[in-house]
């Protein structure tokens, strides 16, 4: 469908409309289906109208398809409920040719949503850590209420929570801060970013040379 409608889209559009480098946008609020109810029997059907209930999805696959050159990406007002499950899967896929990466919550504004910026030609947000830095910077994250269970981070969780800003681990899971009870299994993680950060080491070496700094965990994939 997006091939047919990319070669459409060329013929309407000037040339540099598909070549920017710099794409900033707000989305709009997903569109809500909503049920409508009759007493009427012989009510005429009413013709389904065209809702967008992702706009997150709607512009990363425009993203893939027309505005291949974006090398600097800002998208606010994401649906934090959407973005809290789906993150690692657009990081380590849509995203893994940014090595800049970095989800902002904001937690103090309602209806709560994230910011995400991605850089292709720009460092990226993760440094190596000590294990005892990473933990750290991890127990800062971890709301009061929450019953701190034993936890160990690793190079590739470092780099995760040095991405999203909102995460923090406890235990065998990844919780939110605004959300303590949405979770993202950590090996879905680990399992997810030990090929980001492969590629992040051979582009940046010298960032990346060795170990990530955190303590490796042994015998998990």
């Amino acid at each position: 469908y997006f091939t047919e409608e990319r070669l459409s889209a060329r013929k309407s559009f000037p040339r540099g409309f598909f070549e920017v480098t710099t794409l900033e946008i707000d989305l709009m609020d997903p569109e809500r289906v909503e049920a409508v109810q009759s007493d009427t029997e012989d009510d005429a059907p009413r013709p389904l109208m065209a809702l967008i209930p992702d706009p997150l999805d709607e512009i990363l696959k425009r993203l893939k398809h027309y505005f291949t050159w974006v090398s600097d990406l800002t998208i606010r007002n994401i649906e934090d409920y959407r973005m809290d499950y789906r993150f690692v899967e657009l990081r380590c896929n849509d995203l893994c040719s940014f090595p800049y990466v970095l989800l902002c919550h904001g937690a103090t504004h309602a209806p709560q949503t994230y910011c995400l910026r991605a850089k292709r030609h720009a460092e990226p947000v993760g440094l190596p850590l000590t294990s005892q830095a990473a933990k750290a910077m991890n127990a800062a994250r971890i709301p009061s209420s929450v019953d701190i269970k034993e936890t160990n981070i690793n190079e590739r969780e470092t780099l995760f929570l040095q991405e999203h800003l909102s995460a923090f681990k406890n235990g065998n899971d990844f919780c939110l801060a605004h959300s303590i009870y949405r979770y993202v299994p950590s090996h879905a993680v680990r399992k997810k970013y030990k090929s980001l950060l492969d590629q992040l080491r051979q582009r940046f070496p010298a960032r990346f040379g060795g170990d990530c700094g955190a303590t490796p965990e042994r015998g998990r994939p």
